[in-house]
């Protein structure tokens, strides 16, 4: 019988670790979860409002080839992929320096 009870008292103690150490886990996970999610919503909004915003922009134009950037990538793509990557960098600095 005490080892039985022994058992059960162990069980239940195991139980309620795991289960603190799911939720603890849990609340960090959504939280990172949900930047993600919005971070990604974001980029999905933007990017298609640039979809649109081209796709006027060449029916205006009367556009009906285009030359893609694996045969010629012209200077203003160039310089507009490295601002980006210059921004992105600078928001990691910062991100980095407030933590």
């Amino acid at each position: 019988m005490e080892e039985h009870k022994e058992l059960n008292k162990n069980h239940w103690n195991l139980q309620y670790i795991a289960q603190t150490v799911a939720h603890t886990v849990n609340e960090r996970i959504s939280t990172e979860l949900n930047r993600v999610r919005l971070g990604t919503n974001n980029t999905d909004r933007n990017t298609q409002i640039l979809i649109e915003l081209l796709q006027g922009f060449m029916q205006l134009r009367n556009v009906e080839h285009i030359p893609t950037i694996d045969l010629y990538k012209p200077e203003f793509l160039i310089h507009a992929e490295n601002t980006v990557k210059e921004r992105i960098a600078h928001q990691k600095q910062r991100k980095h320096s407030r933590q």
